[in-house]
């Protein structure tokens, strides 16, 4: 080549690289919403159309840390902040950036260059916020990240290194609730950075992130090597934080534009009538009943209530659904044929809890192994009736209540409870082939409860036999290292009916040709959200309100139209207020109230009415929604007559609306009787909870021994052989815990004071 062609070439060369860059500069996207276009703009600053001429909009910034409008309810106006908390430097930078772009695209305007729409092959990659973090995030936090250019993060071969940090996050992650779930605070100021490189190999601009956090981060469910880059894949899971589970609290998901693309042009493709159609999905053989069962109370031979102890269905569910993302991410070639993949099956996951009704319907729908988790008596399994209390489910009933047609795809049934092989039988009578239960006599710790699930289901959704996923899960309890007796804890598990051929295999891998192998679709479309952390949390340690929590949810659950509200009344420190978080977790968990359910501080109370006209305005009659007024004290200090005729009048305007009050305060009023409203009395603990509750919230960090309780009048005698309980039958008499009136939260404050000075003997907190 010569020197003029050469430098023709060059020449050309460097036209389509001005092009492709004006054309990434100036173009609107066209088929993401995520990078809609932002108003930076307010009323008082925004030019007049009447001066002439017309306004030149200022071009949006598509970064992370990108101002934000926030928008207020109750004025109507609304006010820009950013994400980095600095309004004039961050404006200052976004200027400057705008004036460069803008540089470009009028030199190629002068030019006369013809620029190319804005396309998908402009982006080389794309992060797209977890599914399961968006499921969890309030409606409001969702939008602020979505402005932020938080929700997806899209990147060019022209991107600068883009630096996710914590202050990044905070901004846009300032609801409460949404903030401590998350838990910002263990993101590092600078927890990884995104970079586009050309790959030297396939001289591909790639995207590589790299570690520089303190807590770690995981891709793909591996923990990267801190400062050394990893690059990014289509499909790939980048786990910023996560629970203790292994929930993902904060994380993306990897999504190539081309394979995007490729995919969507192939789903557009005649159907070839010679090749067998694509298994779908959420057909019976790929369906894992699950049934979750956890009553409040139950009741003895004459009517009187005795509390049950809330199983951590929701810890148990994480684990088994990450159990299930974890098998299906493991392909294999076929042994005999490198150019077959053998894929695991897309398990589909029907979640309900176990009352006779859903027992019934899951069921009918089918499904091909069902797992039941609760707790269970010798003769019976505990299901849960229509108010939250145990309805006993002996062999017999479940039994007549078993029927799924005679083409029913159950095969395994796993009864996860004590002494469940007593009611196994009536599931190998209905001719289940294969059940997994507990042996009759045997109570089942919850650790080696957790553990068999975790590697039972993961060898059965890899492909393995029943009897082969069985003896994985039971040897895994074998070896735990956690748990005492391990060797005995794993016998105590059963594969019914004994000396059986359990070799079927409930969840058989799936062949496709290698060309055709794709990953599995997103978990969200499989494993539905049970527990939505949208909810507040609840402190640790919360227990022995099984009782009062029954009889505010038996009042709901009926759903009649004249129980409208519960007034919750108790002195200061009681836990009512924990009681009403409790009471949501539970309720929500089962759908009682599907149009939602909402807590209002006495401070945020201005803000019912709209929250109340977006809720039931387009709601049926049989959406039921919750509002939660939390410490209504304050009002009824000022105005008592008045705010008792506004709970009247909710009841009668929204008759979908159900009421939960707190107060220390009780009222006398009509109200109660003409509305189906419930005073319900929040006592103290009695003295044996009450140290139950101090023992617990001491823990390893701060032990109680005789010395220091000789304040107690019975610590000098022997109460009981056992000296763990002889110290809490002391505790009881003591004088600095009767101080505490047996109120939650004066237990929590001895507590403390206790943790912060080890060597002061509780008998320095006697007040003289």
């Amino acid at each position: 080549m010569d020197t003029a062609s050469a430098k023709r070439a060059w020449m050309e060369d460097a036209e389509n690289r001005k092009r492709a860059k004006s054309a990434m500069a100036t173009a609107p996207p066209t088929g993401f919403t995520s990078l809609s276009m932002l108003d930076l703009t307010d009323d008082g600053s925004a030019p007049d159309a009447s001066m002439g001429g017309p306004a030149l909009a200022r071009p949006t910034p598509r970064y992370a840390g990108a101002p934000i409008v926030g928008y207020s309810s109750l004025a109507g106006q609304y006010r820009e902040t950013t994400a980095g908390g600095d309004d004039e430097d961050d404006l200052g930078d976004t200027l400057a950036d705008t004036e460069n772009i803008e540089f470009v695209a009028s030199q190629a305007i002068m030019e006369m260059t013809q620029t190319m729409p804005f396309s998908e092959n402009m982006v080389c990659l794309r992060l797209r916020l977890h599914p399961t973090v968006v499921a969890n995030l309030s409606d409001d936090s969702v939008d602020k990240l979505e402005r932020a250019g938080l929700l997806d993060v899209e990147f060019s071969p022209m991107h600068k290194p883009l630096v996710f940090g914590r202050d990044l996050f905070t901004a846009a992650l300032n609801n409460k609730n949404d903030s401590a779930h998350v838990d910002i605070a263990k993101l590092s100021k600078e927890h990884c950075v995104f970079e586009c490189v050309q790959d030297t190999m396939s001289s591909r601009v790639v995207v590589r992130i790299t570690d520089r956090s303190r807590n770690g981060i995981k891709l793909n469910g591996i923990t990267m090597v801190k400062d050394k880059p990893a690059t990014l894949q289509h499909d790939d899971k980048i786990t910023l934080l996560s629970s203790k589970s292994g929930s993902v609290l904060l994380g993306y998901i990897v999504e190539d534009p081309h394979v995007v693309g490729a995919n969507a042009t192939a789903a557009t493709r005649p159907v070839d009538a010679d090749r067998p159609p694509v298994t779908k999905r959420h057909i019976q053989e790929n369906v894992l009943g699950v049934l979750f069962s956890s009553p409040l109370v139950g009741r003895d031979a004459h009517g009187r209530l005795h509390p049950i102890e809330e199983l951590d269905l929701c810890r148990e569910y994480d684990n088994l659904i990450k159990t299930l993302e974890d098998a299906s991410k493991h392909a294999s070639t076929k042994p005999e044929d490198p150019s077959v993949m053998l894929v695991p099956r897309e398990i589909d996951v029907n979640v309900q809890f176990a009352t006779s009704n859903n027992f019934q319907s899951m069921m009918t729908l089918g499904c091909r192994a069902l797992h039941f988790s609760g707790h269970g008596g010798p003769k019976c399994l505990y299901f849960e009736d229509q108010e939250s209390a145990v309805h006993p489910m002996v062999a017999d009933e479940l039994r007549r209540s078993f029927f799924g047609g005679p083409n029913s795809p159950l095969r395994l049934v796993v009864v996860q409870a004590c002494h469940s092989q007593y009611c196994a039988s009536a599931f190998l009578q209905c001719g289940i082939p294969h059940v997994i239960a507990v042996k009759v006599e045997e109570r089942l710790e919850d650790q080696a409860a957790i553990v068999f699930t975790k590697n039972f289901y993961l060898a059965l959704g890899q492909g393995k036999s029943v009897a082969e996923s069985f003896e994985i899960g039971r040897h895994a309890v074998s070896v735990y290292p956690h748990l005492p007796h391990a060797i005995k804890a794993a016998s105590k598990f059963q594969l019914l009916p004994e000396g059986d051929d359990h070799n079927e295999v409930i969840f058989p891998m799936v062949e496709l040709p290698l060309v055709e192998y794709e990953s599995q679709v997103p978990s969200s479309q499989r494993f539905p959200v049970v527990w939505s952390s949208k909810l507040p949390s609840l402190c640790q340690h919360f227990r022995h309100r099984e009782a009062d929590q029954y009889y505010v949810c038996s009042h709901f659950s009926t759903m009649s139209q004249t129980q409208k509200f519960v007034w919750l009344v108790g002195p200061a420190g009681v836990g009512k207020t924990q009681l009403s978080y409790a009471t949501a977790k539970y309720l929500g968990a089962r759908k009682v109230f599907p149009a939602g359910i909402r807590f209002l501080h006495v401070g945020k109370i201005q803000r019912v009415a709209t929250w109340l006209a977006r809720t039931f305005d387009n709601a049926t009659m049989e959406q039921h929604g919750l509002l939660v007024l939390d410490g209504v004290d304050p009002l009824l200090e000022r105005e008592e007559h008045d705010f008792i005729k506004w709970i009247e009048a909710l009841c009668t305007q929204y008759s979908s609306l159900r009421l939960l009050i707190t107060a220390r305060k009780q009222v006398v009023s009509p109200v109660f009787q003409t509305h189906g409203g419930r005073m319900q009395h929040l006592h103290p603990f009695g003295p044996a909870q009450a140290v139950d509750l101090l023992r617990r919230l001491l823990g390893k960090d701060r032990g109680l021994s005789l010395s220091e309780v000789s304040a107690s009048p019975i610590a000098h005698q022997k109460n009981h052989p056992d000296p763990n309980t002889n110290l809490s039958l002391v505790l009881e008499q003591h004088p600095a815990v009767r101080q505490t009136g047996f109120l939650p939260r004066e237990i929590a404050a001895l507590a403390s004071r206790l943790v912060a000075a080890k060597t002061t003997p509780l008998d320095a907190y006697v007040n003289p």
